[in-house]
């Protein structure tokens, strides 16, 4: 694979993730969710073995890169999580409604800037119903540590010598245009 390609990769990335910033800056924070689970979902995509099952995908680009950097929150919190925000603009997906056995759902806070802040609160996990989740934390230090390491394995060659990456590669660099429509 050509330097030029992970070099766009870098540049997409990096792109994302300014926009994710530049979001939680001005107070966008349920934006700034969007952005991030969509991220995730574009490099687990690029890596996956299952082309059309998303869980499988995103579940184990959690499992390989970010649950270590969150460790309080499991990849089926994040998972459904991801579902909520994306296609009911709820906490609470649709799973969890359903079902009785379900990891707990994930409370983003969205405008403290330490973890400290939220160990500060006057509440006990065990009695919760649901999983404290620091949204700062959640983006600027696990997603972006994630994305580090992600990278990584791409550099290092973990990933590049698949045709299946390289085709993907090319869809999610390939501008859009509007003669497309």
């Amino acid at each position: 694979m050509s330097n030029l390609k992970l070099l766009n990769l870098d540049r997409h990335i990096q792109s994302s993730l300014d926009a994710i910033d530049l979001l939680y800056l001005h107070r966008h924070f349920q934006e700034a969710k969007y952005c991030a689970f969509i991220l995730i979902d574009q490099m687990a995509w690029l890596v996956s073995e299952h082309e059309n099952e998303v869980n499988k995908y995103f579940k184990l680009w959690l499992g390989r890169y970010f649950v270590q950097y969150y460790p309080e929150i499991s990849v089926d919190e994040i998972w459904a999580s991801r579902n909520a925000h994306l296609h009911r603009a709820s906490s609470i997906s649709k799973s969890m409604e359903n079902s009785n056995n379900t990891d707990k759902q994930l409370w983003f806070i969205d405008d403290m800037e330490t973890q400290e802040q939220i160990d500060h609160l006057d509440y006990d996990p065990k009695e919760m119903i649901f999983h404290i989740v620091n949204t700062k934390r959640f983006i600027d230090f696990s997603l972006k540590k994630a994305i580090k390491l992600f990278k990584e394995d791409i550099e290092n060659g973990k990933y590049i010598h698949t045709d299946t990456f390289n085709f993907r590669l090319g869809r999610i660099l390939q501008p859009i245009s509007i003669d497309q429509f």
